[in-house]
């Protein structure tokens, strides 16, 4: 996904079972947990309570380019300026 693509690597390789510091976002592409059920229960069921940072990359890529397509950039403030 090159959504993806831009996303990681602007976060300064991100690993995709980083975690912040507080916890609260996880994953490669950071997510919260809630909005992590939110997508998945839109698109992936089998997502719903998977915690982010223990997903497969394939699985992390697809729910960001959802919420990308049904939300734009605005998501990842810092990251999110070079996307299109």
């Amino acid at each position: 996904y090159e959504i993806g693509v831009r996303l990681v690597g602007s976060e300064m390789c991100i690993r995709d079972s980083a975690i912040s510091p507080t916890g609260m976002y996880r994953g490669a592409y950071q997510f919260s947990v809630e909005t992590w059920d939110w997508i998945a229960g839109l698109y992936y069921e089998h997502l719903v309570g998977v915690d982010p940072a223990e997903a497969r990359p394939s699985d992390q890529d697809r729910m960001a380019q959802s919420l990308y397509l049904l939300r734009g950039r605005g998501q990842w403030p810092v990251c999110g300026r070079y996307l299109p």
